[in-house]
């Protein structure tokens, strides 16, 4: 009976310690991941400061906006839009007016 508690016991102990390895190894992911991140947007943030450096986000949201447009007209589904999709420059345009630097129109 007493081999059997202390079994008991050591296989507690035994989930115990495996589950604090678990969240301490989810602990460091977590924190390696916050810190690449953090890396990732001081680069991001510098480069915007470079010369062109606006162009090219104003770049990559136009390519997104265009990507995420694509996506909802794919899935079959009407939608209505806000603006003259036929004239893709002027959709280009307004989303100049959210590039950094630009005042506004």
């Amino acid at each position: 009976s007493e081999g059997q508690m202390q079994e008991m016991i050591n296989r507690s102990e035994g989930e115990k310690q495996k589950l604090i390895n678990e969240a301490e190894g989810r602990a460091r992911e977590i924190e390696a991941l916050a810190q690449a991140t953090a890396i990732g947007i001081e680069k991001i943030a510098q480069s915007i400061t470079q010369p062109g450096g606006s162009s090219a986000v104003y770049l990559t949201l136009a390519e997104d906006y265009l990507r995420k447009l694509e996506g909802i007209a794919s899935e079959g589904n009407q939608v209505i839009l806000p603006m003259d999709l036929s004239r893709i420059e002027d959709v280009l345009d307004g989303l100049s007016n959210f590039a950094p630097g630009n005042p506004g129109k």
